[in-house]
Order: structure tokens, then C-alpha cells, then sequence
């Protein structure tokens, strides 16, 4: 996925890499609320990283670009993310979501109703593969946090 923006992946590694590395260290599995555990535990498995945020706090319409040099947001763990080159989710107030880590602004949280979301995949990634792990997203938001799928689909 970084390697197609031009991000040297051992510097910059996406989320689920992340997430993998910490289980295989033997660290605890972070536990933040069920439909976040959930999504993190789909990632792992598909290695994909996915973006999770509060569909509430966003502002449409939303795009997905290439973030500009000096454009930050605070992360998830509280310091400020560099976004210069990297593929990042924009709304109407500015950048909330990039596979490395998403904002603070759009958390998803206890008190979150709606969500969105998204799976980030290289532009190679055959679409039978993005269509059977959208599948899973829905599948683990169904059985582990009572979820409804209302919209979805693969971006081109």
C-alpha cells in the first residue's frame, strides 16, 4: 500500500501490521469497545488496515487523496501525524483518517451509533479479494455488535 505512494512501509507501517506485530510480541490485544476489537480483529486477519470513525463527527462530503506537506491531525494516541504524502480520508473540517492512524476527531467511541468504515488496499488488489473482505467487515459488525450494513462498496 505504501510502496504505491512512494512511503517506505518500515517506516510508516499501516495499522494491522501494527496490530500483528504487537500479537506477535505477545503483547495484550488492545480492548477498546466491541465494534472496535472487532474491526481490529478482522484486520489482523485479512492484513488490511481499516478505518473506523464516527459517521456523526464527519462532515460530507468526503474524499480520499494524497495528504499536502504540513497537513497534521492528532492521532489516536494522542501525538500530531504527519499526513505529507500519505493516503488520507478528508471531510468538510479536513483530514480525520489514513491507514496508519486515525484522528482523534473521529473516534469511534462508547456513545458511537453510526460508522463508517473503510478498508484501505492497494490499487492492484484484485477486487474478489476488496469484495470478500468487505464482506467479512459487514459479516464481524453483524455477529459481534448487532450491526446493519446500510451502504457499501468498492471505490475504483
Amino acid at each position: 500500500l505504501y510502496h504505491h505512494v512512494g512511503l517506505d512501509p518500515t517506516k510508516h507501517r499501516p495499522s494491522s501490521e501494527k496490530l500483528l506485530r504487537r500479537v506477535l510480541k505477545g503483547h495484550p490485544f488492545p480492548r477498546i469497545n466491541d465494534f472496535v476489537d472487532a474491526m481490529n480483529l478482522v484486520s489482523v486477519r485479512l492484513q488490511f488496515p481499516l478505518g473506523l470513525y464516527d459517521w456523526d463527527q464527519l462532515v460530507l462530503p468526503i474524499l480520499v487523496r494524497i495528504g499536502s506537506p504540513g497537513e497534521k491531525y492528532q492521532g489516536l494516541s494522542g501525538e500530531m501525524v504527519n499526513l505529507a504524502g500519505k493516503v488520507l480520508l478528508v471531510d468538510g473540517e479536513g483530514p480525520f483518517g489514513n491507514p496508519t492512524q486515525d484522528s482523534q476527531r473521529s473516534l469511534v467511541g462508547r456513545r458511537s451509533v453510526r460508522a463508517l468504515v473503510t478498508i484501505f488496499g492497494p490499487a492492484d488488489t484484485p477486487k474478489v479479494e476488496l469484495e470478500e473482505a468487505l464482506q467479512e467487515v459487514v459479516s464481524a459488525g453483524q455477529a459481534y455488535c448487532d450491526g446493519q450494513q446500510v451502504v457499501s462498496g468498492i471505490l475504483p
